[in-house]
This record gives structure tokens, C-alpha cells and sequence, in this order.
């Protein structure tokens, strides 16, 4: 089981631990130590598979899953979704891969085939709405410039029939999201998808907390475009204080 522990969330994490977070490992110990705090600990495990998977690590994800289902803090469900939902960011590939390994681990709760209904357009565009705030007009008009058919896949697959599922709670989708943006180096993707993470719920210092300990995930050459982001948003939130110093810890 878990360790579960309450610390202050600033006074846990300092520059200095997260730079010895370099690895999928390290970060195993983490979780199963007691080093994360109790309310952001099912992010980190759903985290840690929606970067496995994007990044294809099966040997790792294998771990990370036998550690997960070793908990009480998300269920099968959850991490099946997670892994469906990565394939926009990453492919099918990729995700048939993290499938095989998570049905290996669980080979009696495959799911019946259409165990759900499509949400439809409609329903896309409001959970895209709700991600992208006041931003959501101008992405369609972004979009459309690009391609209107490329609009109405992101509308109708991207942001209806896949996140908007049911299983995993928006707020988790959209982080398993950003974690996929990140270890595939979409600094643009990144910059909005950060900026949804409040939109649905994540505080401030919990999108601080999550994006630092998940920064070793970045490939080295981007790093330093995803730390200006980071200081640029804390700056148009009117933050300060011990936790803005964690943003020098992603260069």
C-alpha cells in the first residue's frame, strides 16, 4: 500500500530533491516512499503512465502498473483511459503497445466491445470550450486557417470521442495531456494545455508542484522553451514566493 503523508507542499519539494528526479525509477520511489502529497498522488500515477506510454517505455510501464495496482488511488478504468487517450498525442502504436503490457498485468477485466457510446461533436466542443476558456474562439478560427476538416476531427475524435469519455474525470485527462506534451517536446501544445490544466480545476501551485516533478521527462533541447512558458503563466497569475524558484530546476 501507498504511504500516505500531508506536508506543506512548498516545504516538501525544494530545487535540490527535484534535481536527483531523473528517471522513471527515482520517480517510482517517490510514490511509493511517501514523498508525494496525499491529494496530488493519483495525478503522478496517472501521470506516470501517460508518459510511459507516449514515451514508450514498456518495460518500465510494466512497473510502474504492478506499483499503481499495488494502490487504492485509481482503478483499472482510469489507467485503460489514459492509455486510449495518449494515441492522439502519440499514436496508435504507441498505445496498442501500453495496451498489450496492461492486459499481460490484467487479462480478466478486458473491456466488452462498445463498453461506451461516442460522445458526439457537440459534446467535443464543449469539453474543448471548457479547456480552452476564452481562448476556445480563437483556436477554431486558428484552426480552421490551418484546415477546417483538421477543426472538425479535433472537434468530433480529439475532443469528443476521446476525451470526453467517461472513466476518468476531466481534470486528470487534461493532465495526462500535458504530461504526453511534454515528453514528446510540443512546446506550443504545452503552453495551451498548461493553461487548461486551471481551467479545470488544477491550482496554481499544484501545476507548479506536477510540471517540475515531471521535468525530466522533456528532451534536453527543449527545456529551456518550456521553463519561459512556465515563467510567463506564473507571471500572468500574480505568483511569487518559494515556489516560483522551482522553475530553474527544468534547465
Amino acid at each position: 500500500m501507498v504511504n500516505k503523508m500531508n506536508r506543506n507542499l512548498e516545504s516538501m519539494v525544494t530545487p535540490e530533491l527535484i534535481k536527483t528526479l531523473l528517471s522513471w525509477p527515482l520517480l517510482t520511489d517517490w510514490v511509493t516512499t511517501g514523498k508525494i502529497p496525499d491529494h496530488l498522488l493519483k495525478a503522478v500515477i496517472l501521470g506516470g503512465v501517460s508518459g510511459l506510454t507516449a514515451d514508450h517505455k514498456p518495460r518500465i510501464l510494466s512497473d510502474w502498473l504492478k506499483m499503481t495496482f499495488n494502490s487504492d488511488h485509481v482503478s483499472i478504468t482510469e489507467v485503460e483511459e489514459v492509455i486510449l487517450q495518449t494515441l492522439l498525442f502519440a499514436g496508435f502504436p504507441r498505445t496498442i503497445e501500453a495496451l498489450t503490457v496492461l492486459r499481460k498485468l490484467t487479462p480478466e477485466n478486458t473491456p466488452p466491445k462498445n463498453h461506451q457510446r461516442f460522445p458526439s461533436e457537440k459534446q467535443g466542443a464543449i469539453t474543448c470550450q471548457t479547456i480552452y476558456g476564452t481562448k476556445f474562439d480563437r483556436l477554431l478560427v486558428n484552426m480552421n486557417r490551418l484546415h477546417p476538416d483538421l477543426t472538425q476531427w479535433m472537434l468530433a475524435d480529439g475532443y469528443g470521442r476521446v476525451l470526453s469519455r467517461t472513466g476518468l474525470e476531466l481534470k486528470y485527462r487534461e493532465w495526462a495531456v500535458l504530461v504526453a506534451l511534454m515528453v514528446t517536446g510540443m512546446v506550443n501544445q504545452f503552453k495551451a494545455h498548461r493553461r487548461g490544466m486551471a481551467n479545470v480545476g488544477w491550482s496554481e501551485d499544484d501545476i507548479i508542484w506536477l510540471t517540475n516533478l515531471f521535468a525530466f521527462i522533456i528532451p534536453q533541447e527543449l527545456k529551456a522553451e518550456f521553463s519561459a512558458i512556465q515563467t510567463v503563466q506564473n507571471a500572468d497569475y500574480g505568483r511569487g514566493g518559494k515556489l516560483e524558484k522551482l522553475y530553474a530546476v527544468i534547465c
